[in-house]
């Protein structure tokens, strides 16, 4: 888990590698690319305490290798010896002493929240951001905990994605943090380790760090400066045309229509037909061909044709739940939303394409 955050190149050769420390009660394992840290704890019996850094690909491969019986690990001089079994490997290292401390989040606000969650949570979000040196406050997501409400959005000013989660234990004042990408993405993968360890785990948050722990792991984060843009305002509240319709039968349609959209347009047309209940995706390239299809929907409102970037809206549908989604615009030209049937806690926007 924790050789993922350890960096592979950079002026600080340490910095790929993991530090391991024995404890009273087990091996106590860290890594950190000064911008994310993680902290591991194992459980086992330690006969000498001690200290030591190793590279954190080979360490973790060579590990991976192993039979699942016990490990012996034994520290002689620059050397971290390693015995499975039959199996017996020395490593070299580096002396603990320059590796980096970890910080820990002080003066923050904090909450619990279920695991699983907000890995889902952020896996429904997650999609919507990317790395943008022109607006790095769009670069991460926003994370808000506010009373019993902590709140993940995301967007890339193409689309947005917002998720609401029910937190316990929160404390009463509200915080705001805008988490990197990079330490999204290895959030997601710390949840899903953690999935079965661990019910729930307690987030806290400072003015410029992120952390979540449990027990045994504790996953802190470096903040992006800068104010979030206010995307609450771009939420339309107002629609001319609803339609419910099988998310898997729209995901379908949408992959086939998109093998004849424009290359590096992604075009394709949605037509809403509240008289026949019907809704057609189509789609043409002159250089490959044409392709329709009607999907049996409930809709309701004015008929309207919106031109969608196919991508962006599969995105949306592939991220919500269950067997029906529900397809909200005012008009051709403004943001279109995408809900769950029964679920008010997430909903995507995504913005059509101009004609």
């Amino acid at each position: 888990m924790v050789s993922r955050i350890a960096s592979r190149a950079g002026n600080l050769p340490i910095l790929s590698n993991i530090y391991l420390k024995t404890t009273a009660t087990g091996l106590e394992l860290r890594a950190t690319n000064l911008e994310i840290g993680l902290t591991c704890m194992v459980r086992g019996k330690v006969e000498e305490v001690g200290e030591f850094t190793v590279p954190a690909r080979l360490f973790s491969e060579y590990i991976a290798l192993l039979p699942k019986d016990k490990v012996d690990l034994v520290l002689a001089g620059s050397e971290l010896q390693v015995v499975c079994g039959k199996n017996k490997t020395k490593i070299k290292g580096m002396p603990a002493v320059d590796f980096p401390v970890i910080p820990q989040v002080e003066n923050g606000e904090g909450g619990e929240v279920s695991l699983p969650a907000l890995m889902e949570a952020l896996e429904q979000v997650l999609f919507t951001i990317s790395p943008n040196e022109g607006r790095p406050e769009i670069s991460g997501a926003l994370i808000v905990l506010d009373g019993s409400h902590l709140t993940v959005a995301g967007t890339d000013s193409y689309r947005l994605a917002e998720k609401a989660l029910i937190t316990s234990g929160t404390d009463k004042s509200a915080a705001r943090a805008i988490l990197p990408l990079r330490a999204l993405q290895e959030l997601v993968r710390v949840c899903g380790s953690l999935k079965e360890e661990a019910a729930t785990a307690k987030i806290i948050m400072s003015s410029n760090q992120f952390a979540l722990s449990v027990p045994t792991v504790e996953f802190v984060s470096r903040l992006i400066e800068g104010q979030y843009p206010d995307y609450k305002a771009i939420i339309p509240t107002r629609f001319g045309i609803k339609a419910k319709i099988s998310r898997a039968e729209l995901a379908s349609a949408l992959k086939a229509a998109g093998l004849f959209s424009k290359t590096g347009v992604y075009d394709v047309a949605v037509s809403f037909n509240p008289e026949k209940n019907e809704v057609e995706i189509a789609s043409l390239n002159s250089q490959t061909g044409e392709h329709a299809s009607v999907l049996p929907a409930e809709v309701q409102g004015v008929g309207t044709k919106i031109a969608f970037n196919w991508k962006y809206l599969l995105d949306g549908v592939q991220a919500l739940r269950g067997e029906n989604i529900i397809i909200k615009a005012t008009d051709s030209a403004s943001p279109t939303m995408l809900t769950e049937e029964d679920g008010t806690d997430y909903f995507y926007i995504v913005m059509p394409i101009k004609e």
